[in-house]
């Protein structure tokens, strides 16, 4: 079976984790958009983290977003809380 994705094109899970046709939005700062095949949560381009907290890098890939603390600050794992 022949694979339709493009040489060098990127495609993602093709998982709706969320967008209108799912009723989920994405945390504050974050935006819903195309992976390429489903929908996942993407940062804002101007998104900036608040004033207190340290310079944020971050290797793990989170489809839905960081878990922010209690300033409000990213932290480096996943944040599934918009699923339940």
């Amino acid at each position: 079976m022949a694979s339709l994705a493009l040489p060098g094109s990127r495609r993602g899970s093709c998982l709706l984790l969320c967008g209108a046709r799912v009723n989920r939005t994405c945390l504050e700062g974050y935006e819903c958009k195309s992976n390429g095949c489903g929908s996942e949560c993407y940062m804002s381009a101007n998104y900036n983290q608040p004033d207190n907290c340290p310079p944020f890098a971050c290797d793990l890939h989170c489809p839905l977003g960081y878990y922010r603390d209690e300033l409000k600050c990213d932290q480096c794992k996943c944040d599934y809380s918009i699923l339940g």
